[in-house]
């Protein structure tokens, strides 16, 4: 069962009792707006993760990647992770899976493959699976 307005309000509960956030309820919060598509909010948690200290893990970066693309804004998506990048920021096949994916959702197979030959050039330990291949 997909309860993401009772974990919203939950972590309310949590705020008004004095308890503070992690990284990980911050996180989880993140998921639940991008499910919601309410990806204002979900920045605005990705924010809070920096404003509280916390560095943000490359699953809460694929969630908002991945909350981008389900709300149909892949190029947005694509920006995000070129941003992410450019400040450090190393992600794993989940996440190249989800813009590929995002990318083919949108009938943009030929820039999915472009994406694909840029994964592979630049590592040498990255070999997309048959999820890649087939952007499931």
């Amino acid at each position: 069962m997909k309860c993401y307005p009772t974990v919203i309000s939950f972590s309310k509960q949590m705020e008004m009792k004095g308890i503070h956030h992690s990284h990980v309820t911050l996180s989880i919060l993140i998921n639940c707006f991008c499910h919601l598509s309410q990806m204002t909010f979900a920045f605005s948690i990705f924010g809070k993760i920096f404003k509280l200290g916390y560095h943000p893990n490359v699953v809460t970066l694929t969630t908002l990647m991945r909350g981008l693309c389900t709300n149909g804004e892949v190029r947005k998506a694509l920006n995000f992770h070129d941003k992410m990048v450019a400040q450090g920021f190393r992600f794993d096949e989940v996440c190249y899976g989800t813009l590929i994916r995002g990318l083919c959702d949108i009938g943009e197979t030929k820039a999915a493959i472009q994406l694909l030959g840029i994964i592979e050039a630049r590592s040498t330990k990255y070999s997309p699976s048959i999820q890649i291949w087939t952007c499931k």
